[in-house]
């Protein structure tokens, strides 16, 4: 049921303890652990970013930066899979989804600073999305903790590479391994946060992988109508319109009844991310995933050769667009493409915007089953802006309210 580990070093020894020590102090540390204005997505490039991108991130921004986007080596053009979320509500914060190798050299030459990460999510240990991980934890540790999620195996990997290839033991400290179980079924919540909730869910690979939906929580905004009676009707007005900093929604009336003050405030959905991780069939995430704004799928393969890309437990560009559709998403980001997509850029002038011919045999083919203007093809250092949801009008209305206290 539980699934963190805790990676812990013995200074003493100057070694790893021993596995039957290491094995029960595993099982004595784990525990379960639980711009406003903007109207379309706004699509920049590497030209764009790497000149301190983080300054770009305005409050109530989302922004998803694709940092690697080939797959099982780098090529010229692409770095092997690595996407990070950029969330800026009351602070900046980072969430990084896989980290093959040389992630952190594409993170620098982002203009993103590694302090920003506030967890690693790795979909499954393929080394294309894991071989990163080691310089990376290194780098971060050396400073603070950072908390690692992923599928078994995870710690004993990091354990190895870093124990066994570097000098940064001490790093160790400061590195928490959250493994989620081999076989695993529902929903696992990573992170539970007032601003942001990030759950996991298995999906279909060839060996056991992760697939991630990360959820904003809404925001409300008071009714214009609504303020003026709350100050005149209750004592404890600068309470009540305090209530979205405090999270604390529920007033009491005169009679003894409890009211949800959301109900006369308009409400601000959150935006949601699908990452999907290298899948064949993604269905089991599909009810979690629905309606999101963004989903990031692979697309190792195109159509001519879909059952050998499926059998390989990959997707082709088609299975990318069937599924956005399924769950009705806005925005597809088509990632994770096979080696040729590299080799063919690699002799292009990377300042020209066409597309190659690989490249455009993946958008039409998802074009035949997704809108073509909401298919997005990923390039390394593209990044996506989230806009904002519309706001919903509040449940009910000032007569209410002053019906309410009259009955009161």
């Amino acid at each position: 049921r539980p699934f963190i580990q805790h990676i812990r070093w013995n200074r003493r020894q100057q070694s790893i303890v021993s596995h039957r020590r290491w094995q029960q102090s595993r099982c004595v540390s784990r525990h379960m652990i639980p711009g406003d204005d903007q109207k379309d997505f706004v699509i920049q490039s590497f030209t764009t970013l790497k000149n301190s991108h983080t300054q770009d991130v305005g409050i109530g921004q989302i922004q998803v930066v694709t940092l690697g986007t080939g797959s099982l080596s780098p090529t010229v053009t692409r770095n092997v899979t690595s996407n990070l979320i950029l969330h800026n509500q009351k602070e900046l914060a980072g969430y990084l989804f896989d980290c093959g190798e040389g992630t952190l050299r594409q993170l620098m030459f982002s203009g993103i600073k590694h302090t920003f990460i506030n967890g690693i999510f790795i979909t499954h240990l393929h080394g294309d999305h894991i071989f990163g991980l080691p310089s990376l934890l290194l780098t971060i540790a050396e400073y603070r903790s950072i908390n690692v999620y992923g599928p078994t195996g995870l710690f004993e990997f990091i354990r190895i590479a870093i124990c066994q290839g570097s000098s940064g033991h001490d790093a160790l400290n400061n590195i928490h391994v959250h493994e989620f179980p081999k076989k695993f079924t529902g929903t696992k919540t990573c992170i539970d946060g007032p601003e942001v909730k990030i759950h996991a869910r298995s999906i279909k690979h060839s060996v056991p992988c992760i697939g991630y939906v990360i959820e904003e929580a809404p925001r409300y905004k008071w009714d214009p109508e609504i303020v003026p009676i709350i100050r005149k009707e209750f004592e404890n007005w600068e309470k009540i319109l305090k209530c979205r900093e405090t999270q604390d929604f529920t007033s009491v009336l005169k009679n003894g009844e409890v009211i949800d003050c959301r109900d006369w405030m308009s409400k601000i959905p959150g935006r949601k991310i699908t990452i999907l991780g290298d899948t064949s069939d993604p269905s089991n995430i599909a009810d979690l995933a629905n309606a999101c704004d963004l989903i990031v799928h692979e697309s190792t393969g195109v159509t001519g050769n879909e059952d050998i890309i499926r059998s390989r437990g990959h997707s082709t560009a088609r299975m990318a667009g069937l599924f956005a559709s399924r769950i009705g998403a806005k925005k597809l980001l088509l990632t994770h493409f096979g080696r040729a997509v590299g080799s063919v850029e690699g002799s292009a002038d990377e300042d020209d915007e066409d597309l190659n011919l690989i490249l455009q045999d993946h958008l039409e083919t998802c074009s035949q089953v997704f809108p073509k203007d909401d298919i997005i093809i990923a390039r390394d250092f593209l990044s996506v802006s989230i806009p904002r949801r519309e706001s919903l009008p509040p449940k009910l209305s000032s007569q209410d309210l002053k019906d309410a206290i009259a009955k009161s």
